[in-house]
């Protein structure tokens, strides 16, 4: 595979608004800001591109139920544009500041160990804490969907970071309420937990928006709650990234 087309950010203005391959999506939103949507199959992936800045990831799953066997294209793709988007920036800004999990279901993380490469700054897990565990004595993180333990993706990670990774829990609300994630970079990211149950009921939705543009990415969230949401959020927004359970 290539690299990302739009290989140097000064190119980006001259872009159409949205440029398709077999496996991305590049969604032009200033001449400073660009959002992938990665083909991964029956999962998610989504990431927040500013010019010469860190990265920031939604959700990261693939095809594949069992992590340590993904399609070998999916993988080797998946991989490559990561390592090509690395590159584009300067070498102190080769990590990813940010990465949200919407809840712990595989096809949104499973994806994750192959990321020990580079650096994480900040995790915010969103979904039923009750498949979550986490020890910040030993920074081990262990995603126990279904009572199995899948994998210890922290300790991993760690040995190759230079600073520990800030793990921050979301709990589920029925309050619809955007809770703040913090400007990174000229973009604001928001996280809206939806008490609707459990699994993809409870996966959490995340709100993007710089200037006039909001994106908001609906994870596998279903449910009750979804119409309110959905009501409420959405008359002013600029794209919708529908969950992939039901989306029609």
């Amino acid at each position: 595979m290539s690299a990302p087309a739009s290989s140097s950010h000064e190119k980006w203005s001259h872009l159409t608004p949205m440029r398709t391959s077999h496996f991305y999506r590049e969604q032009v939103i200033t001449s400073a800001v660009l959002i992938h949507h990665l083909d991964v199959k029956n999962g998610n992936c989504t990431i927040v591109d500013v010019r010469d800045s860190p990265l920031i990831m939604i959700d990261c799953g693939s095809d594949q139920q069992d992590f340590s066997q993904h399609n070998a294209v999916v993988k080797s793709h998946f991989i490559e544009y990561i390592e090509a988007l690395m590159l584009e920036r300067p070498e102190t800004e080769r990590h990813f500041q940010l990465i949200i999990l919407s809840h712990p279901d595989k096809d949104h993380y499973n994806l994750l160990h192959l990321l020990t490469k580079w650096e994480v700054r900040k995790l915010a897990l969103g979904g039923d804490v009750q498949y979550y565990l986490f020890s910040k004595k030993e920074n081990e993180l262990t995603f126990t969907k279904e009572g199995k333990v899948n994998f210890n993706w922290l300790t991993e990670l760690q040995a190759r970071s230079k600073n520990p990774v800030d793990v921050s829990f979301y709990p589920l609300n029925s309050k619809l309420e955007p809770i703040s994630l913090g400007n990174l970079y000229g973009v604001d990211f928001k996280i809206i937990t939806i008490n609707n149950g459990v699994d993809n009921a409870a996966s959490a939705v995340v709100q993007i928006s710089t200037g006039n543009f909001k994106e908001i990415v609906m994870g596998d969230a279903e449910g009750g709650d979804i119409e309110t949401l959905v009501a409420e959020r959405t008359d002013s927004c600029s794209v919708l990234v529908a969950g992939h359970h039901g989306s029609k």
